[in-house]
C-alpha cells in the first residue's frame, strides 16, 4: 500500500512542493541514495520557494552531498532579497535556515554583511539549535561549548530568553506547516481576559 501511494504521489505531486520534499525525503534517509534526492529538492524549493524547511534541505543538499558551488551561488544570491511573493531568507524569519545560509553567504557569496544579519537572526531566535552549536566554529573560531559556561547557558535561558523551544511532531517532519511566520509568544494573559478584550486589573 505505501508503495502504491507514493508512485501515486511520484505521478500527481510535481506541482506540489512539500510532496516532493517528502519524496525527496524518503529517497534519501530511507533508500539510502541521497544523489537521486537532489531532483526532489529541487523541484520542492522551486514549487514551495517560501517554505524554509524545503529550502534548508535544498541548500544543505546542494552544499554537503552535490558539492555544487556554481550552483549553490546560483541558488542562493537572489534570496538575499525579496520581490513580489517570493519572499528573502530574513523575511521566512527561520532561525536553522538562517543559520545554515549565514555560512554560505560569507566563505561562498563572500556577503559578509548578508551574513552577519543571518547570523544574528539565527543566534537571536535560535540560540539553542544545533545550527547554532555546529556553526558557532565557523563565525568564531571556537567550538560552542569551549566558548559558553552553564552560568552563559542560564543566563542565555532566563534572562536574554534566547534559547527557544520549539513544538514538532514524532511522527514526520512539520514540512506542511511552514508558512511564514513568527515564533509565538506564550503567556497568562490571555487567562485574566474579559470578554470585552480588557485585561482584570486585579490580575498580578
Amino acid at each position: 500500500v505505501g508503495n502504491t501511494l507514493l508512485e501515486l504521489v511520484r505521478k500527481y505531486g510535481p506541482i506540489n512542493g512539500e510532496a516532493q520534499y517528502i519524496i525527496g525525503r524518503h529517497v534519501d534517509y530511507d533508500q539510502q541514495t541521497p544523489r537521486e534526492a537532489g531532483q526532489y529538492y529541487r523541484k520542492a524549493a522551486e514549487v514551495a520557494p517560501n517554505n524554509p524547511l524545503v529550502l534548508r534541505e535544498y541548500l544543505l543538499w546542494l552544499d554537503l552531498e552535490a558539492k555544487d558551488n556554481e550552483a549553490l551561488q546560483a541558488w542562493l544570491r537572489p534570496r538575499r532579497y525579496g520581490r513580489g511573493s517570493f519572499r528573502s531568507i530574513l523575511e521566512l524569519e527561520d532561525a536553522a535556515l538562517a543559520c545554515e545560509a549565514s555560512v554560505t553567504a560569507g566563505n561562498l557569496l563572500g556577503d559578509e554583511r548578508w551574513a552577519d544579519e543571518l547570523w544574528e537572526f539565527a543566534i537571536e531566535e535560535g540560540m539553542g539549535t544545533e545550527c547554532v552549536r555546529v556553526n558557532w566554529k565557523f563565525h568564531y573560531g571556537v567550538e560552542f561549548a569551549a566558548a559558553h559556561s552553564k552560568w552563559d547557558l542560564f543566563w542565555n535561558v532566563f534572562v536574554q530568553r534566547r534559547m527557544r523551544s520549539e513544538l514538532v511532531s514524532v511522527a514526520g517532519n512539520g514540512v506542511r506547516f511552514q508558512a511564514p511566520r513568527r515564533q509565538g509568544t506564550f503567556g497568562l494573559k490571555g487567562l485574566f481576559s474579559r470578554p470585552d478584550g480588557d485585561v482584570n486589573e486585579t490580575a498580578p
